[in-house]
């Protein structure tokens, strides 16, 4: 007795159909994939830009906002920015052995390869002298709160009392893709990320208001999509001119 055997299997129209509904929801997956890319990419670029105005915004504030622009400010051009940058400050306690006992408050320790001195030692009367030396000391003057007491070697007596403050000489430039800071003769170190527009962003200084600009152009790593403009803007404190009459 012969028996029919009956085996299971698809048909050729339903093997069409099963591919196709496969393609469609493989192409649905793709699409929310290269989405979800897509937004990845666009919140990385903010954050990027976000980060490179909020550096630039401090450090220039930062440098800037007490400055005198005729006397601390070297030179302003369209790409690069000279000044004295000041690192700290601190009165002249005592004189001993030619060198000067400094109550000292400042960002960092004073640094004979970097730094020079400006000594206040009279209303109006400034010097640069240069920083010889330096040493942290303990004892010798009575210290405030958040003071730190160094002996500094200017090469030339300063009286007990004067403003002594601590800069070095530095620039900033708009090149290779980003803002720069150079100490000195030294490179020009990056501060943001690379990717500042250059040949788009500016330096502008306004003696007569007194103020700084900085137009910044920010570009998406690769220089792919629309970039973003930012301006930062510093009033100088110390450089609004004498009133008529005034000294």
């Amino acid at each position: 007795r012969r028996r029919a055997v009956t085996r299971g299997g698809f048909t050729l129209v339903e093997l069409v159909v099963a591919l196709a509904l496969g393609g469609i929801v493989t192409a649905s997956l793709l699409g929310v994939l290269s989405g979800t890319r897509r937004l990845a990419q666009v919140h990385a670029i903010r954050v990027e830009w976000a980060e490179a105005l909020r550096t630039a915004e401090s450090v220039l504030v930062g440098e800037l906002r007490f400055l005198d622009p005729r006397a601390d400010i070297y030179e302003v051009g369209a790409d690069s920015l000279a000044l004295r940058a000041f690192r700290g400050s601190g009165v002249v306690c005592r004189v001993v052995n030619g060198s000067i006992l400094v109550r000292y408050q400042g960002v960092r320790a004073p640094e004979p390869a970097k730094d020079s001195l400006l000594v206040v030692d009279a209303p109006g009367r400034e010097r640069a002298l240069p920083l010889e030396a330096s040493d942290r000391m303990e004892g010798g003057c009575a210290l405030r709160d958040g003071e730190s007491l160094y002996r500094l070697h200017a090469g030339e007596i300063v009286a007990v009392g004067a403003l002594v403050l601590v800069f070095e000489s530095a620039s900033y430039h708009l090149a290779a893709s980003a803002l720069r800071y150079r100490r000195g003769l030294s490179g020009r170190q990056p501060l943001t990320a690379e990717i500042v527009d250059d040949g788009a962003s500016t330096f502008t200084l306004y003696p007569d208001e007194p103020a700084f600009e900085a137009t910044l152009v920010l570009e998406p790593m690769g220089g792919s999509g629309s970039g973003n403009t930012a301006r930062i803007r510093v009033g100088l404190l110390n450089g609004a001119p004498a009133e008529e009459g005034g000294p």
